[in-house]
């Protein structure tokens, strides 16, 4: 009787696979035409991560989350588009390698560990670095760079309102503030109530905000995001964003020479707009908010708590010449003493994590690209500005930014479309450059060689 009933949802089932292959051929198809899609996507996942904190998951022998989903579609979209790729270039030769070390590190856990080992910890790196060659394959015109940046601002305002209803529940004592209380450490800082990749992402949708202002391409609500995003983000309570929006500001500072009347103003309301909201949230609510803020200002338990933990890292893997330059298979795990417990998570250190598991030439080609990027961005000419929206200064001040941030946190997915996009753009800004170059030497050339005929 089983094996009648088999043969009977046997069509069943191979209609269902084809069905779900076929869809999938065309979600890669589509996103590798359209990189306004995979981005959307991206975007539209992390805020539904953020919203809901765990996303719903499949069992299968081990958990398939949206995110493996997604990040696959972006693998395969990405691999098909090497096809139309004209432009290789130094810092697409090094993301290659640190793919190829990846998934090198991710094969031997395979092997030795198992599919749950290694699949588990190698999955919070798998979705930052194997999303970054799909967005890193195309080529941004200015008008695309500038739909890119609006869509990463749209979702940093949903963002916000959901930050904005999560401090009213908490507030209020609402029973649905538990669900985050002891995610995000809201039982500590009580205006903690997201973590740190959705405060970071808001500081990052501020200087998209001060940029399109500086360039004239603002409309009316991306100049009040900056008046939303800077000072929620600053207010969540994370001393790295607190890090980071410090060398934004200083950066800007320094970059930016001719401040516009228009910028000017914007600031000059922004830092009113904080100063009212540090007075009503720290201030009116009562003292619980204003401990925290000072708990959050001298605490320094957490920083000790990472030190000791990468000490202790780096005294028990650095060992062996061949794990210390390629790096260990994942599933072999990262328990450590840190502050005299033992824990066994992700390095809380971007730089350390690679380190440990890519090697440290995986670690120099990561590295690499971001400083070549810098190199290339900083000397370039005001000829390639429409390749560099929303301009040079926003891509250097995002470089050292993302220098800061990645001293205490991994980095979260939500950042390998801005990484893909950096790549792209210093690649094109590279390339223009050396054609320029040479143009101006045959020039030069083809006239000596004129004025010596005569």
């Amino acid at each position: 009787m089983g094996y009648v009933t088999y043969l009977g949802i046997a069509p069943l089932i191979v209609a269902v696979l084809i069905a779900v292959m076929w869809a999938y051929s065309y979600l890669v198809l589509a996103l590798a035409r359209n990189v306004l899609f995979g981005a959307a996507t991206l975007l539209i996942l992390y805020v539904a991560e953020t919203t809901l904190i765990v996303l719903p998951r499949i069992h299968l022998y081990l958990y398939i989350y949206p995110q493996d989903i997604v990040i696959s579609l972006l693998v395969a979209a990405g691999v098909l588009r090497l096809f139309w790729l004209r432009e290789l270039g130094g810092r697409r030769m090094l993301l290659g390698i640190v793919f190829l070390l990846l998934l090198l590190s991710i094969g031997r856990g395979l092997v030795i560990f198992g599919a749950k080992a290694a699949g588990n910890e190698s999955r919070f790196d798998w979705w930052f670095l194997a999303a970054v060659p799909y967005f890193a394959s195309f080529r941004y015109s200015r008008e695309l760079s500038e739909k890119m940046m609006v869509y990463w601002m749209k979702a940093a305002l949903a963002l916000c309102a959901l930050v904005v209803f999560r401090w009213t529940a908490t507030f209020l004592h609402l029973g649905i503030a538990g669900q985050w209380e002891v995610a995000v450490g809201t039982n500590i800082y009580p205006m903690r109530v997201v973590g740190y990749e959705c405060a970071y992402f808001l500081l990052i949708g501020s200087l998209i905000s001060v940029h399109l202002i500086l360039t004239g391409n603002a409309t009316r609500w991306h100049r009040w995001m900056l008046y939303l995003s800077a000072p929620i983000s600053m207010m969540l309570e994370h001393r790295t964003v607190w890090v980071c929006g410090a060398i934004a500001a200083l950066l800007f500072v320094l970059y930016t020479r001719r401040v516009p009347r228009q910028m000017l103003i914007a600031v000059l309301s922004l830092l009113f707009v904080m100063a009212i909201l540090v007075t009503a949230f720290v201030i009116g609510p009562g003292s619980k908010v204003q401990h925290s803020y000072g708990v959050a200002v001298e605490n320094s338990d957490d920083w000790t708590w990472r030190v000791d933990g990468w000490t202790d890292l780096y005294e028990d893997h650095f060992n062996d010449t061949v794990s210390t330059l390629f790096g260990e298979p994942y599933g072999s795990g990262m328990g450590r003493f840190a502050a005299g417990q033992f824990v066994d998570t992700i390095a809380h250190n971007e730089y350390l994590q690679l380190a440990l598991r890519i090697g440290v030439v995986g670690l120099l080609c990561f590295v690499g690209i971001y400083v070549s990027s810098l190199w290339t961005i900083h000397f370039a000419s005001r000829d390639h500005a429409g390749l560099l929206f929303p301009g040079k200064n926003f891509w250097r001040i995002w470089i050292f930014m993302s220098f800061a941030c990645f001293v205490t946190y991994s980095a979260s997915y939500s950042q390998s479309m801005l990484f893909g996009m950096l790549i792209s753009v210093s690649t094109s800004v590279g390339s223009q450059a050396a054609y320029d170059r040479r143009a101006r030497f045959h020039l030069l050339q083809t006239s000596l060689n004129k004025a010596v005929s005569v």
